[in-house]
């Protein structure tokens, strides 16, 4: 059944892009967000559409809706550029006129179609190709010369800054300025996984995801396998995860903004030791497999990240045993829910921090702890708590393939610093 229309959109409905034939068709049948975010761009037109007045006005959010922190809207928008383009290739492969939205723009457009062309085309072969060894050598080096052209630009950046005034800078969230004015130095770290290589293939590396300590590279069958015909096993660490490089460099980016990165730098997990925090505060970015330098540390917190950040589990009191707080969830068509862990933690003395970022999706919960909507969240759960200064917080991320739609913190456990020996 056709969605009835208000008086200001009905004049479509005999026009030639006819929303109404597109709202009733096949591929909006079950569509209803789609269509409410469709009727509320045709009212608006060729007028710019922010993505604050579609989630309040269109998809009925409230009015503290945050865009930075939720990108509900922006899935949606995009869904529906899809749904019309399916249309249009479908049951609306005829029409004289389509609706559009331009990518990097919420607004609709009606664009007329050209007549259909006599000419015929030829249609290549199609051909196969399987690309070399070096290939793929070649692209790898190539992920990893970009991540270190952006952590060089973002140095380069820094220091060029110093040469201007702070004038323009914003004011930093109050937790970062707890955390970076205890001390004069701090470091993002950055997690080097472990590699193999073999003495008889200088060319092969390997990676078993189970082994992230070298000395206990016999753990491992395939490595013990391998080792037989490429000789003796060699410890590699010159890669960093790019995930949590780009995620780093977007909380550096944050600091510099808010005027907190002078003292900052970046360091990574094979050249990092629990010395470091005698003297500067430490950020750590990985998953449950890439943060064995911080070990000791992980063993004794309240809440363990566990195998392939599959649930978030809370160690019960005698340690014996866990229960689980959250299990990762597949929703279907790309989407999913997955676990996380910032816990703030003492360092040395009382004179250094250390705070941990544990996620498969270490981006969600740099974005949480620099949105004011985040960190107004996080801050409700400490007030519950006592509002201790040192805490760990279980944190869930609502993912579209790789893009975050929402994150939220589900529960907070207080730290006591005796524990970690501060």
């Amino acid at each position: 059944m056709p969605i009835p229309l208000t008086e200001s959109e009905t004049d479509l409905n005999d026009g030639p892009a006819s929303l109404q034939e597109v709202l009733g068709s096949r591929c909006f049948d079950r569509a209803d967000t789609q269509k409410k975010v469709l009727i509320y761009l045709w009212s608006l037109r060729g007028k710019d559409v922010s993505e604050y007045g579609i989630a309040t006005e269109a998809l009925g959010r409230r009015s503290d809706f945050d865009p930075k922190i939720d990108a509900s809207v922006r899935v949606q928008v995009s869904r529906l550029r899809k749904k019309l383009k399916e249309f249009y290739e479908t049951e609306g492969r005829n029409a004289p006129y389509h609706l559009q939205i331009p990518i990097g723009s919420h607004s609709l457009e009606v664009v007329e179609q050209s007549p259909p062309s006599a000419t015929v085309q030829s249609v290549p072969e199609r051909v196969s190709w399987h690309a070399p060894r070096w290939a793929f050598i070649a692209l790898s080096v190539l992920c990893v010369l970009f991540a270190a052209l952006s952590i060089w630009s973002w140095s380069s950046n820094k220091r060029a800054a110093q040469f201007h005034d702070s004038r323009a800078l914003n004011q930093p969230l109050p937790f970062w300025n707890q955390f970076l004015g205890t001390s004069s130095q701090s470091q993002i770290v950055l997690p080097t996984p472990v590699f193999v290589k073999f003495s008889a293939n200088r060319s092969l590396r390997v990676r078993d995801i189970d082994v992230n300590d070298f000395q206990q590279w016999r753990s491992s069958p395939d490595l013990v396998a391998i080792s037989q015909h490429a000789g003796e096993p060699r410890l590699e660490q010159g890669y960093t995860v790019a995930s949590d490089t780009f995620a780093a460099i977007r909380l550096a980016r944050y600091l510099d903004s808010v005027g907190l990165g002078k003292s900052l730098t970046f360091n990574n997990s094979s050249d990092a030791s629990m010395s470091d925090l005698e003297s500067s505060s430490e950020i750590v970015l990985g998953s449950h497999g890439t943060l064995h330098a911080f070990q000791p540390f992980l063993d004794k917190m309240s809440f363990v990240l566990t195998e392939n950040e599959s649930s978030v589990e809370e160690r019960a009191p005698n340690r014996s045993a866990t229960h689980e707080i959250f299990r990762a969830v597949d929703e279907g068509a790309g989407r999913t829910i997955e676990p996380g862990l910032i816990a703030s933690l003492p360092g040395k003395d009382g004179r250094t921090q250390l705070l941990i970022l544990q996620s498969r999706r270490t981006a969600a919960l740099v974005e949480m702890m620099t949105s004011t909507t985040g960190a107004e969240m996080i801050d409700q759960l400490r007030k519950k708590k006592g509002n201790p200064r040192f805490f760990e917080v279980v944190v869930l991320a609502e993912m579209n393939g790789d893009h975050m739609i929402r994150a939220w913190p589900l529960d907070l456990a207080p730290v006591d610093p005796a524990k970690f020996g501060s």
